[in-house]
């Protein structure tokens, strides 16, 4: 992909503070640098970076249960983060739980696409690649969507 094509993921996230719909999703190949470019972001937007795997490892009580953690519990933490009046949220290392899932996200895309928070507070799910992610469009919208994969987008 040429560099005139990238997106500009800072333009992205100020046009998305005036949508109703304020969530999307950056994938990208594992061991690709994910992690790092979402920490970068939520610094450079000073906003909050929530760890999920480091979350719920260092909680006996999360750890006990972690089986049970389902999309439910993902979007209940993303208004607990949002709470925190930061102005992005980005959610990251939550790859881990698909699997009690039933090694799908069909509905965690379906519960995250319509999510409604307060205020202009943007939330950023990072995960790995996978074949559901391959239409570019979260629910509900019908045309540009907000899944964005990690090369689609320029450096910081």
């Amino acid at each position: 992909m040429s560099t005139s094509s990238l997106k500009n993921i800072r333009e992205y996230i100020s046009n998305l503070r005036g949508a109703r719909y304020r969530s999307l999703i950056i994938h990208g190949a594992a061991l690709g640098g994910k992690s790092t470019f979402a920490r970068r972001l939520a610094e450079v937007e000073n906003g909050v970076y929530v760890d999920v795997l480091s979350r719920v490892a260092d909680d006996a009580e999360l750890s006990a249960r972690v089986d049970e953690l389902d999309e439910e519990w993902l979007e209940q933490l993303a208004h607990e983060s949002a709470a925190t009046g930061a102005p992005l949220v980005v959610i990251d290392e939550w790859d881990f739980l698909i699997p009690t899932w039933g090694d799908s996200i069909a509905t965690f895309i379906q519960r995250i696409g319509p999510l409604y928070l307060e205020g202009t507070v943007v939330i950023v799910w990072v995960l790995s690649s996978r074949a559901e992610l391959e239409n570019p469009i979260l629910p509900p919208d019908k045309s540009e969507g907000r899944i964005l994969a990690l090369e689609e987008i320029a450096s910081l």
